[in-house]
């Protein structure tokens, strides 16, 4: 019986330890409560943004090879990239349909404009990158960026092809506001 008790007690301690534990450990930092000091002062932690010359994207990269780290930060920047675009291009495609452009539901321009933009990644370049040594591992920050006039120049010599398709991207006011133009 007191052997029993003995480990009742010595459990309920360990649970009553691991559970304080836990507490503590759940509400350690998000990436949102992490100090931003470890964070080079040209990252943005929005992850994407543009201005009036050129979208950007940033991500992170994690390896035990610094060369590693930044190739993963490189190309994770680039697909980031390659992202958001899609999703800018996607929003102007789904408001011409709105609007009642029966040739931006069609098929054939979904793909072109796919195709097109997939060519972001190609096309970006790496505008920052660092790695630092964080314990036995690098975290490597990258931004990729592409000129508003590089992506206008994508998107023309692909769905350019179609007269009509890009006669409907070239004649929408977001499409122009987009793309700075």
């Amino acid at each position: 019986m007191k052997k029993i008790s003995l480990w009742a007690l010595i459990g309920a301690f360990s649970f009553t330890l691991a559970c304080t534990g836990a507490k503590v450990t759940s509400t350690t930092s998000t990436k949102n409560q992490v100090s931003t000091s470890i964070y080079p002062a040209w990252y943005n932690n929005d992850g994407f943004a543009t201005d009036s010359t050129s979208f950007l994207a940033v991500s992170e990269g994690v390896s035990t090879d610094s060369t590693m780290a930044l190739t993963r930060a490189n190309s994770q920047a680039k697909v980031r990239l390659e992202s958001n675009i899609a999703k800018e291009l996607e929003a102007v495609r789904k408001a011409l349909v709105k609007n009642g452009s029966s040739t931006a539901d069609t098929k054939g321009f979904i793909v072109a404009l796919r195709n097109a933009h997939y060519r972001v990644q190609d096309e970006a370049t790496i505008s920052n990158s660092i790695a630092l040594k964080k314990g036995t591992s690098y975290v490597a920050f990258a931004e990729a960026q592409i000129s508003k006039s590089e992506v206008h120049d994508i998107l023309k010599n692909s769905i350019g092809k179609n007269a009509r398709y890009w006669r409907v991207l070239m004649n929408d006011s977001s499409f122009n506001e987009l793309l700075g133009m």
